[in-house]
């Protein structure tokens, strides 16, 4: 094998192991300080630049084609619509109002500042942020062929925001001008937004006991892959047949929801699928960071982060004028708030923090639903703007 022979080898082996260090980073003590997402961004970055790795290669195109479709056909194979719509309770009406909150601070944010030819593909992956998560804003920024750079800039300044906002939330929820804003009191709520402790245990037993594997490691990691691929091929291949192939990671959308509701004994024969989605996610990331222009990402990063400021400011003020036309409890609005912006696990998170353990099912069952329909805002934004 030639030199050039052993480039996609060489590139697939860098990012397995940047990967893998994201991984190391998250689940280790540094974790509380570095967020592991960065190396995703700024390994790939550094090794095209110092030449280890090309800034330019056919095996990127590859990663970046199936990565997405792969990634989006695991993650969403145990989205329960059923679930999220039985147990999600008063929160979930709240979280569709913050997604008309974030539809008013898109919209006023892109008046104040202009991001050229650029601007329908970053607000579309920026909608996808502000609804649904991660799995969303690379799905949309595959659909919408967004550039590199101004993926990296994005992903970098939401490195930044998230956790901010996080802080903001954990604040507010614990601020009694708030209480006093939307003329109700913080934790009026408890023990009527969720299922009774014992109910809820009942339910987990039974659950558990529905979805408990059929099969072991490693036959059901393949089975997970094999379906993964199946989708892809079957999908991508229809949709290029119809003339819509640039629309291929919705329709892997449809298809994953429809076999994770319609079909759920499936879920029984797999494993592995959540982590191998992740990891194929993260692939497309170190693909996008791999090309990535230095040039224009630093300025394009800290314009970003001020869009950010202004949209998520709208969106907040906006959920809080309806608190206070509601009268809700600030608890139940500041969790549905977060859940389209820090998705089931920091919202659930905050939740536990708060001693609202009632609302951890409906925080991570709102933030799921945004992920359900996160993409298909990302490319409805798009194809409206552009």
């Amino acid at each position: 094998m030639t030199g050039t022979g052993f480039q996609p080898v060489l590139v697939i082996w860098a990012f397995i192991t940047v990967v893998a260090l994201t991984f190391a980073i998250d689940q280790s003590r540094a974790g509380k300080f570095i967020p592991g997402p960065l190396a995703l961004m700024f390994v790939p970055l550094a090794l095209t630049n110092f030449g280890v790795l090309p800034t330019e290669a056919p095996i990127y195109d590859a990663i970046i084609d199936i990565s997405v479709p792969m990634g989006v056909a695991m993650l969403l194979l145990r989205a329960d619509i059923a679930e999220i719509i039985r147990n999600g309770g008063p929160m979930l009406g709240l979280f569709f109002i913050g997604i008309l909150g974030s539809t008013l601070g898109m919209a006023v944010a892109f008046l104040l500042f202009d991001f050229g030819s650029g601007e329908a593909a970053l607000g579309a992956t920026m909608y996808a942020f502000m609804t649904g998560s991660t799995v969303n804003v690379i799905a949309v920024a595959q659909a919408v062929q967004m550039d590199p750079t101004e993926f990296s800039a994005l992903f970098a300044s939401s490195v930044i925001v998230s956790p901010a906002y996080l802080a903001l939330i954990v604040f507010l929820m614990r601020a009694p001008f708030v209480s006093t804003f939307v003329r109700c009191r913080a934790g009026s709520s408890y023990g009527h937004s969720s299922v009774s402790k014992d109910a809820g245990s009942q339910a987990d037993r039974s659950d558990a006991a529905k979805t408990a594997p059929m099969i072991g490691a490693p036959l059901g990691q393949l089975v997970a892959i094999g379906y993964a691929l199946g989708v892809y091929l079957a999908v991508g291949y229809s949709m290029e047949a119809i003339g819509y192939g640039h629309l291929t990671i919705l329709a892997v959308t449809v298809v994953a929801i429809l076999v994770g509701n319609l079909a759920r004994p499936f879920r029984r024969i797999v494993r592995g699928d959540r982590e191998m989605g992740m990891v194929f996610l993260y692939l497309f990331i170190c693909a996008l960071a791999a090309q990535i222009d230095l040039t224009v990402l630093g300025a394009m990063a800290g314009k970003i982060i001020l869009f950010w400021v202004m949209a998520l400011a709208v969106h907040l003020g906006s959920m809080l004028v309806a608190g206070r036309f509601l009268r809700v409890d600030p608890h139940l609005l500041l969790l549905a708030s977060h859940a389209g912006i820090g998705g089931p696990s920091s919202t659930a998170a905050i939740a536990g923090f708060q001693g609202r353990d009632d609302l951890v099912t409906p925080s991570i069952l709102c933030a799921l639903s945004g992920i359900l329909i996160g993409t298909f805002l990302g490319v409805g934004w798009y194809g409206i703007v552009s």
